[in-house]
């Protein structure tokens, strides 16, 4: 094989990437740090923060029974009536 003599990119475009490859890296770095100073403005709850109890509340429970059901929906009547379901001559009556 041939030696290639030549360089295929001029020197300025590979200084041109080693200078922006640099600025890039400093940039990072600054963003990182300025990240790492800047103060939480984060506000949680102190009752967040407290241990979860693992007692069963019985106030809760009996509110959730106290609840009322939804009623049972007959979906056989529902689907079987005659507005509700298409007509085999397709839908005009």
């Amino acid at each position: 094989m041939a030696k290639r003599t030549t360089i295929l990119v001029s020197k300025s475009f590979y200084q041109m990437g080693v200078v922006t490859l640099a600025a890039s890296v400093v940039w990072i770095l600054i963003s990182i740090v300025l990240a790492w100073q800047k103060p939480s403005d984060l506000k949680i709850d102190p009752a967040i923060l407290e241990p979860v109890n693992p007692k069963i509340d019985r106030a809760i429970i009996e509110d959730l029974q106290s609840r009322e059901a939804l009623p049972e929906i007959d979906w056989a009547s529902i689907l079987t009536q005659p507005d509700l379901v298409a007509s085999e001559s397709g839908g005009t009556e």
